[in-house]
């Protein structure tokens, strides 16, 4: 594992993207931000403020605030007592080392779009063992797909899934909060 991953690819886009006389000649930087619109405008002023490194740190702290805040509350949810779900995620990460599936990627391991859309995807997760199917989920399937169209875009659909085949809703508890 890196300690700076793709940080040093969405970092500089980020900057470039909300100053862009930082370099106006780069070809690289200087491409449209597609899907990282939100991430590259949100970032890009932090770093303005703040200069690479706080921003990486703030960043970080993020990510895994929102993965972490995503796995307690799915953990509780499911009824999971807090030394079986430390014991699960430990597993998880000592075993799958590159915590993806296939192409070695990962959940969260730094500051990029895809562990913001995953810390999302995990709250509507939670929402939807709720039985919230509300706006509080469109949004933030929508905020995780606006973070990282692969992550968001195949939870959407997996959630269509869900809801079609669903058949009773009477079986939910209710949620901590919303």
């Amino acid at each position: 594992m890196s300690n700076l991953n793709n940080e040093v690819d969405v970092l500089p886009l980020s900057k470039q993207y909300v100053f862009p006389n930082w370099i106006p000649g780069d070809w690289y930087l200087n491409q449209l931000p597609g899907y990282r619109l939100i991430f590259q405008t949100i970032f890009g002023n932090l770093i303005g403020s703040f200069g690479f490194l706080a921003t990486s740190i703030i960043g970080r702290l993020f990510c895994y605030s929102l993965v972490a805040t995503g796995i307690v509350l799915l953990g509780r949810k499911l009824a999971l007592t807090l030394p079986s779900l430390l014991v699960a995620v430990g597993l998880f990460v000592y075993i799958r080392r590159y915590q993806g599936v296939v192409a070695r990627e990962w959940l969260i391991e730094g500051l990029e779009t895809k562990a913001i859309a995953y810390g999302l995807v995990l709250l509507s997760l939670y929402f939807m063992l709720c039985g919230r199917y509300s706006l509080t989920i469109v949004l933030l399937l929508g905020l995780a797909t606006s973070f990282h169209v692969l992550v968001g875009g195949w939870t959407f659909l997996t959630v269509l899934g869900w809801l079609f085949f669903e058949r009773s809703k009477t079986d939910y508890q209710p949620c901590l909060f919303w």
